[in-house]
């Protein structure tokens, strides 16, 4: 009797860690959705060398972004923000929980774009919608020690021109132009102040916002005192 009891002790706990399938979660943003398989594509961030930072250009060849496919299983859950697949929106960040190990795979911005049949797929468990946090917006402006970079947010005039230092030195390594819009996923308008009549100018340095203004003559005088240090 006491054989047999071991034996089956001994089934049950193979069989119950048969049924159980290690999980991994991986943090990343939604960069493509296909309502009808119901599969994502997750953007996981980018392995970029400093100077590809320092030029915000990257080779057409080079594998640089870390991508990767996940389709949704039977039970899997849909949580935070929103809850269902219908509602899940591209940019979104999330938190995707995927049945066993995963291996960080690179690919060309070309596959990350229009080849995605080509990503690694995984299935996912759960994933969760993350709203971003301010903090998480003025990272994405940020630049490398020593470097100053401008942005500017709702550019109606096409405004945007190169500062020179007292030396002809540009004093901007990094000069952005973007839109916002009222269904923007990250938040944008509300967490970083976007001025809803103006373009808003927006310089950073390694650490995060040093002038905030509609005004470009707010810049000028930003440049000037440079000089002045």
């Amino acid at each position: 009797m006491k054989f047999y009891i071991i034996v089956v002790a001994v089934l049950v706990l193979l069989l119950s860690g048969c049924q159980s399938v290690e999980t991994k979660t991986v943090d990343g943003e939604i960069h493509g959705i296909d309502q009808e398989n119901e599969t994502l594509v997750i953007y996981a961030g980018s392995h970029l060398t400093e100077e590809e930072k320092a030029n915000n250009k990257v080779e057409s060849e080079r594998e640089y972004a870390e991508a990767f496919m996940v389709e949704m299983v039977g039970e899997a859950e849909i949580e935070g923000e929103v809850s269902t697949f219908e509602e899940l929106r591209h940019f979104q960040k999330v938190e995707v929980e995927i049945q066993g190990e995963y291996t960080p795979d690179l690919v060309t911005n070309n596959e990350l774009i229009s080849k995605h049949e080509e990503l690694t797929k995984y299935t996912a468990e759960g994933i969760s919608v993350i709203p971003y946090t301010k903090e998480d917006l003025v990272q994405e402006l940020t630049v490398e020690k020593g470097e100053l970079a401008l942005h500017a947010f709702n550019e109606e005039d096409n405004g945007m021109r190169q500062y020179h230092d007292s030396e002809g030195e540009h004093v901007f390594t990094l000069l952005t132009s973007r839109g916002t819009s009222e269904d923007d996923v990250r938040n944008t308008e509300e967490l970083l102040n976007i001025y809803d009549d103006s373009t808003t100018y927006i310089i950073t340095d390694q650490e995060g916002i040093v002038l905030h203004t509609n005004d470009q003559d707010d810049i000028e005088e930003f440049v000037e005192d440079l000089d002045n240090e």
